[in-house]
């Protein structure tokens, strides 16, 4: 790789990781780690603001003119925007895969019990908290409890209690597969109303004052990712899930989606240590579909301090009680 590209690729990478800092710091920043790439500060600082598009008319408009060459004579392009979602330093709670109406009451409560002693600053719904089981793809067996408006019902009330539970706590609900059934019945049975605010998902929960994250988007709390996990595909039956998010990620890691607890940590040759986690369920563990499963029930709550750095407390319930 030429020395110009290194140095375009390491820029960019600290731009990300740091997306609030300012040029300068990052110039100082790019200085410190890499001193063999930037020999001062301000040469750093300039391949930040040439990186941000900040380095000033004559360079934007070769950019353009250089772009304008390939593109000048084709339609716009399609492009898929992929705003990631940050979250404050603090103490983070995370539960996923309630599975409305097939929870379970003892753990649910346990999880929600633990974590409201803990003053959370954050709390993350991380997916697959109601089932949409009546529209899902694979059949249902009729029952009066699986009707999709006693569904909605039930998350909404589930909502307005935890508001009450934990009422200066964030509360940010990112949707998981289960969720995503919603946008696909929609698109298949009734098309025309794709799309409007009548049938979107969000409608449900925001009247209620918590942030929706759609569209398998990442939140990150520092150095750490939070998936649900259904955004890899192939994720059904790995040996342990942690190092499944791990292979995939490559990156710190946290997601749901298959119901076990597990752990995963790599050094890498540059001594940095890089973690994964995978939580579990809040649903009942012999659901008709599946009895037999290695399933656990369990939740995490994350220390996150204003570097960046985190400590992931990841917790198992058994016969009740908080592990």
């Amino acid at each position: 790789m030429r020395p110009r590209s290194r140095m375009y690729e390491a820029v960019l990478k600290l731009v990300e990781a740091n997306p609030a800092m300012s040029k300068a710091g990052l110039g100082r920043l790019a200085h410190e780690k890499y001193p063999g790439l930037f020999k001062t500060p301000e040469a750093a600082r300039s391949v930040v603001r040439s990186v941000t598009g900040a380095k000033g008319k004559r360079d934007r408009d070769r950019v353009k003119t250089r772009t304008d060459l390939w593109t000048g004579d084709l339609s716009s392009p399609i492009l898929n925007p992929y705003p990631r979602v940050q979250v404050d330093p603090g103490r983070i709670g995370i539960i996923s895969d309630i599975h409305i109406p097939f929870y379970d009451p003892v753990a649910l409560s346990a999880a929600v019990t633990y974590l409201a002693d803990l003053n959370l600053d954050t709390l993350i719904l991380n997916g697959d908290i109601i089932d949409c089981y009546q529209i899902s793809r694979f059949g249902f067996i009729p029952m009066e409890r699986t009707r999709l408006r006693w569904e909605v019902d039930a998350l909404q009330k589930f909502i307005v209690k935890l508001k009450l539970t934990f009422p200066k706590t964030r509360i940010i609900y990112k949707t998981g597969n289960h969720e995503d059934r919603w946008d696909r019945y929609i698109l298949n049975r009734v098309p025309e109303l794709f799309g409007t605010k009548i049938t979107e998902f969000g409608q449900l929960v925001k009247a209620d004052g918590v942030e929706l994250v759609e569209d398998k988007r990442v939140i990150e709390a520092g150095n750490l990712h939070i998936i649900h996990g259904h955004e890899y595909p192939g994720m059904s039956s790995p040996v342990n899930p942690a190092r499944a998010f791990f292979l995939r990620a490559k990156t710190n890691v946290i997601g749901g989606h298959l119901h076990r607890t597990s752990e995963h940590i790599e050094r890498d040759l540059s001594d940095k240590m890089i973690g994964s986690w995978s939580t579990g369920c809040l649903c009942d563990l012999t659901p008709e579909y599946r009895p037999l499963n290695p399933w656990n029930h369990g939740f995490a709550w994350v220390e996150l301090d204003n570097s960046g750095d985190f400590e992931v407390h990841n917790k198992k319930i058994l016969d009740g009680l908080v592990r």
